[in-house]
């Protein structure tokens, strides 16, 4: 790597490690390559949170994104959801707009597994936190929604 992208890169890791909870290894191939264009979609990722929408508003579309993607890790962002403030009742009304819109395989494949996350976040948040770790691995506490691409 010549010395540009590996400064590029240094600045990179820089910023993902004040606004983003660290720079996650698997982000490292674009990095390298368009340095740019990471550094654009960080602050992108930034700015939202200081939006029109609050943080909670914006967990849940995201959540609602997700489970419309069946997206393998809807318990993550649940998580993040309920830590913006979210109900298991405002989940349960994503997951419910979702089957609207995409139909029961949407429910089936990604939103029961929300609305579990839901619950045992309500019932338990420590220990929701620590499942959730342990299914999709990584650290959860004090994260906000732009931290969970980094």
């Amino acid at each position: 790597m010549n010395d540009k992208k590996e400064n590029d890169m240094t600045s990179l890791r820089e910023f993902a490690a004040q606004h983003f909870n660290g720079w996650k290894e698997k982000y490292r191939l674009m990095g390298d390559k368009y340095p740019e264009t990471m550094e654009r979609m960080m602050r992108a990722r930034v700015a939202l949170n200081d939006g029109a929408l609050k943080t909670k508003e914006v967990e849940l579309i995201t959540l609602g994104l997700d489970i419309s993607k069946l997206h393998n890790d809807v318990e993550t962002q649940t998580v993040r959801a309920m830590q913006a403030g979210a109900t298991a009742q405002q989940v349960a009304e994503v997951v419910g707009i979702c089957l609207l819109k995409h139909g029961m395989v949407t429910y089936e494949e990604a939103g029961v597994r929300a609305l579990k996350t839901a619950e045992d976040y309500e019932a338990d948040p420590e220990g929701a936190i620590k499942r959730v770790e342990a299914l999709h691995g990584g650290v959860m506490s004090g994260l906000r929604f732009h931290d969970q691409i980094w």
